[in-house]
């Protein structure tokens, strides 16, 4: 990372990388001068089974395209525990892969860490649905960064439905997102820091009276809800966090 590297990510490079088998898994191509679209099959799945760990560095170069959805796929059927994708600040086109989802499909079991960026980057589509299935692994710790792009529409009706962990971190700011369902943060469960951005949207509507009642279990949250379109009155849950010794908060909605 960090060159003047040009050019495009040679397909050879996923033949090698799906000849071979290890634990842990680096690439590093950031902040170079590649452009193109990225191989989807960078990883093989014949040759990934014992891979646990995964850092993939795509971010800051001039890539274009979609992004393959099935970039993450074959890494699904072994027994991955840590993975980290950088995209951020590309010129894609399309929409969100569908491998932000993260917990989708029951594959991804084992998972107990997980950073999902794709910053600035131009997309479209839908925010992210984080954690639907109520099967996968009971403690994960969770970053996913899309803001900058132009994701439009609602937030799942439930962003989050079981697992725990130490820390939740989501940042959907500066896109035209327009809509918050009631329940969107019911299942955010009991973690130590949650972070959450959706600043800079168009969300509209009231909010929930009891949205702060999926964070009761949080000593650290950081909700940051301005720049939006929200009306009506504030929600009377909304202080009761402060009351509560121990507990620290930061809430924006200006």
């Amino acid at each position: 990372s960090g060159n003047q590297l040009t050019g495009t990510v040679p397909l050879l490079l996923a033949d090698q990388v799906a000849s071979m088998a290890w634990s842990k898994f680096t690439l590093a191509l950031d902040n170079n001068q590649l452009s193109g679209t990225i191989p989807s099959l960078l990883l093989n799945s014949t040759y990934t089974k014992q891979l646990n760990t995964m850092i993939l560095g795509l971010g800051g170069n001039k890539f274009n395209g979609g992004i393959p959805a099935d970039l993450l796929d074959p890494i699904a059927t072994g027994w991955l525990s840590s993975v980290s994708v950088n995209m951020d600040n590309n010129t894609f086109t399309g929409s969100l892969p569908s491998f932000f989802n993260i917990f989708a499909a029951q594959a991804f079991m084992n998972l107990n860490q997980v950073s999902l960026s794709c910053f600035n980057c131009s997309l479209t589509g839908i925010a992210p649905n984080i954690l639907p299935n109520s099967t996968v692994s009971t403690y994960v710790d969770v970053f996913v960064n899309v803001s900058r792009n132009l994701l439009a529409g609602t937030m799942p009706t439930s962003l989050v439905t079981a697992a725990q962990g130490s820390s939740f971190s989501l940042d959907v700011s500066s896109n035209a997102l327009t809509g918050l369902p009631i329940d969107v943060f019911a299942g955010i469960g009991s973690r130590q820091t949650v972070a959450i951005d959706m600043s800079r949207n168009s969300i509209t509507g009231t909010l929930p009276s009891s949205f702060l009642a999926g964070f009761s279990d949080a000593p650290s949250l950081y909700l940051y809800l301005n720049d939006n379109q929200f009306s009506g009155e504030l929600p009377t849950d909304i202080f009761t966090r402060w009351t509560t010794s121990g507990y620290k908060s930061e809430l924006k909605l200006d």
